[in-house]
């Protein structure tokens, strides 16, 4: 299925923030960064954040990005592509069920996947188990403010969209079901979630737009579990 008009005018966004340095200064508070090889999108989307990686580490980083849609994983191709970058291991997976080996990568990356997963806590152990002893994980997931300022956004189809995405939030907190594939996170539930894995919390922020930001380190090296692979 082709991308939508709204997926695309994420795409033309998402690579503003490389342009602009966004990700390079998210990716430059990451500690020991430099010595990251081996590095992880999760839900690469257009492949930003891959670029800012290669940019920022040289071309003899190994990249890889796993993502639930063809349509991405070929445009996150076609954008790198277009910037140099000829070798990227771009894999369709779901965020839940990563085919990686435990211990298998120095960092991995998630931006804004887990508003659309079913099983949220399933998709963080999953990103935990695949980091090496410490190895650093990036999460960036939509706090209740993103949808609330929404809410009084021009347009219909906006507010619309926003209130179906409140009211899904409170359902996935109530029963562990999401009825709309778009809601917020818990920092609070996040950061319990990632120590009880244990992970510790390197650093925490959030954007203006309600964009919240989790940096952790894989400290405990069977946190999620050993000689595991997802199938």
């Amino acid at each position: 299925m082709p991308l939508t008009e709204e997926e695309m005018k994420y795409s033309a966004q998402a690579w503003e923030y490389v342009e602009n340095g966004y990700y390079r200064r998210l990716l430059g508070r990451v500690p020991g960064i430099e010595r990251c090889r081996k590095v992880l999108d999760v839900g690469a989307g257009p492949g930003g954040w891959l670029l800012a990686i290669v940019e920022m580490l040289g071309s003899g980083v190994e990249i890889s990005a796993a993502d639930i849609s063809d349509d991405w994983l070929l445009l996150a191709g076609e954008k790198l592509k277009s910037r140099g970058v000829e070798k990227a291991g771009l894999s369709r997976m779901d965020a839940q069920s990563l085919a990686f080996e435990d211990n298998s990568f120095d960092l991995a990356i998630s931006s804004l996947v887990l508003p659309y997963v079913p099983d949220e806590p399933k998709a963080v152990r999953e990103m935990i188990r695949v980091l090496v002893k410490g190895g650093k994980g990036l999460l960036l997931f939509h706090e209740p403010y993103f949808y609330l300022r929404r809410l009084f956004k021009k347009g219909l189809k906006i507010r619309l969209s926003a209130a179906a995405s409140m009211v899904s939030s409170v359902v996935y907190i109530f029963t562990g079901r999401k009825i709309y594939r778009r809601t917020f996170q818990s920092r609070q539930l996040i950061e319990r979630l990632l120590k009880a894995n244990g992970c510790r919390i390197v650093y925490s922020d959030r954007s203006k737009a309600g964009i919240g930001v989790l940096c952790f380190s894989k400290d405990s090296f069977l946190a999620a579990g050993a000689g595991h692979r997802a199938s």
